[in-house]
């Protein structure tokens, strides 16, 4: 049977059952990419904060390369991660400006 040829009650709670089970996906993907980017921020500002402590007992002349470069990228880490937060803040707000265009 099709959709058109459904009864308008059993139409509806099909359409609220496809809306509910969106919802819910939605907010699980949307809980998961902040949840994940929360952690990268996190692992790479405490790498960064350790191997800081590591170069200050050790001594900044004392340190190879790899050191710098490790801190170098444990801080591209926290860049980028804020970076990506601040991309994300910046197309919802797209979304919803272009939602009230179109609702006005």
């Amino acid at each position: 049977m099709k959709f058109s040829q459904t009864q308008p009650e059993l139409r509806k709670e099909r359409i609220d059952h496809i809306n509910l089970h969106w919802n819910q996906l939605h907010d699980l993907e949307k809980e998961t990419g902040q949840t994940t980017l929360h952690y990268l921020f996190l692992a790479n500002a405490g790498g960064a904060a350790a191997t800081l402590a590591f170069i200050g007992s050790i001594g900044k002349n004392s340190i190879g390369i790899e050191v710098k470069i490790a801190l170098g990228l444990f801080v591209l880490g926290v860049i980028l991660s804020g970076i990506s937060r601040a991309k994300q803040f910046h197309h919802m707000s797209g979304l919803f400006k272009h939602w009230k265009s179109l609702a006005s």
